[in-house]
């Protein structure tokens, strides 16, 4: 695992590839606050994957809904977020299926591309 130390005494770690599930972390040395020794749980979840979307185009008013369809969504902390348009703005999302979730298209200033990303995680990571 990499470590990086940060200024506030905290660290980040690099995981390295895993099996979905939870995992128990030792952690060595003084990290956050922690004895040496402290054991911390890490959840691996599954990574989602946007296959397609339909429609693939909408108005610049906003309020499209966008179905995205993939692999590895979940009902909880699932968010949309349209890049290009009003600085990344997460937009609306419903869950449909583990395969497939809605999207609502945020206004946009400009016609043209934008990249749709799915958060798994409640927006953590996209």
């Amino acid at each position: 695992i990499s470590v990086t130390a940060q200024t506030d005494g905290t660290a980040v770690l690099i995981t390295p590839r895993g099996n979905e599930g939870p995992v128990r972390v030792t952690l060595a040395g003084q990290i956050a606050g922690t004895n040496d020794g402290a054991e911390v749980e890490y959840m691996y979840e599954t990574t989602a994957q946007v296959l397609s979307l339909r429609p693939t185009s909408g108005s610049v008013a906003g309020g499209s809904r966008i179905t995205v369809v993939g692999r590895g969504f979940t009902a909880s902390d699932m968010h949309c977020r349209f890049s290009g348009v009003s600085d990344s703005t997460q937009a609306a999302v419903a869950y449909l299926s583990d395969r497939a979730v809605i999207c609502i298209a945020p206004q946009a200033a400009l016609a043209g591309s934008s990249v749709i990303d799915v958060s798994i995680n409640g927006g953590f990571d996209f």
